[in-house]
């Protein structure tokens, strides 16, 4: 229940910051808000809660696992549970951001990922509510392949709470329409005027450049950073936008539909 204040009281934020300090120009009630309203009740709320309590059992069931057969002293590292809370969310949150990165890649440069990635790339009007606007089975698959090194590497579960409420201002910043100049900080951390060029519809240099999720050092490591200065994307979304669905209940039916 606490998380669910955090969420919308960082929402209600964000609202006010795009209405008071617009990057651009644009509409609250813009094309296709009601369908992004539902995938901030099911994705931020429903879905969001029953993944988060999800992980928690699993965790618990991987530790009770792990004992039983044997192997806890010798590859669990059990140890980082002992480390002061804010130690342990530090190193979590740099292994967890290196791992959804490179996930990120993946849902860009494998085909069948990028079929469920595309509803989130289907935003035609980048502002917060935008991020939360994605498949489920993009979550899942997230989930999968970020909660095992972790759960390996025995964290305090609690540190899961506190990442996902960072990750959800994050979430919201990047993609919110809030005028914000971080400077230099932009090699570091990524942010609305960096993101919004992942989205760009012609990406013709902007192609499966940005994936950062909060730190944009990635990019810049390995090559993937695009930040062209003063402008935004002319168009977002992708090529065939036009026939992608519009409606929550057929974007989450769609990806299965292409699959046949």
């Amino acid at each position: 229940m606490d998380f669910i204040f955090i969420y919308i009281g960082i929402s209600v934020c964000f609202v006010i910051l795009e209405k008071v300090f617009p990057q651009r120009k644009q509409e609250l009630l813009r094309k296709g808000i009601f369908t992004d309203l539902l995938h901030f009740i099911f994705n931020g709320h429903y879905f969001g809660v029953w993944i988060y309590g999800l992980s928690i059992w699993f965790l618990t069931y991987f530790d009770n696992w792990v004992q039983t057969i044997g192997l806890k002293d010798l590859v669990y590292f059990n140890a980082l549970s002992d480390l002061n809370i804010f130690i342990q969310f530090g190193i979590a949150f740099f292994i967890l951001d290196f791992l959804r990165w490179c996930v990120h890649n993946l849902l860009h440069r494998v085909p069948f990922l990028w079929k469920f990635h595309k509803v989130h790339h289907s935003i035609e009007t980048m502002d917060w509510i935008g991020s939360m606007r994605f498949h489920w089975a993009e979550i899942v698959f997230y989930k999968t392949l970020l909660y095992l090194p972790i759960a390996f590497l025995g964290f305090d579960n609690k540190i899961f709470f506190y990442l996902a409420g960072f990750d959800v201002f994050m979430g919201h910043f990047n993609h919110s329409n809030f005028r914000l100049d971080i400077g230099v900080l932009k090699y570091f951390f990524n942010s609305p005027q960096m993101h919004i060029w992942h989205h760009d519809y012609f990406g013709e240099k902007s192609f499966n450049k940005n994936f950062a999720i909060n730190l944009s050092l990635w990019d810049w490591i390995f090559g993937t950073a695009f930040l062209p200065e003063n402008r935004p994307p002319k168009r977002l979304a992708f090529n065939g936008i036009e026939n992608f669905p519009k409606n929550f209940f057929t974007q989450h039916l769609f990806p299965f539909l292409k699959l046949k």
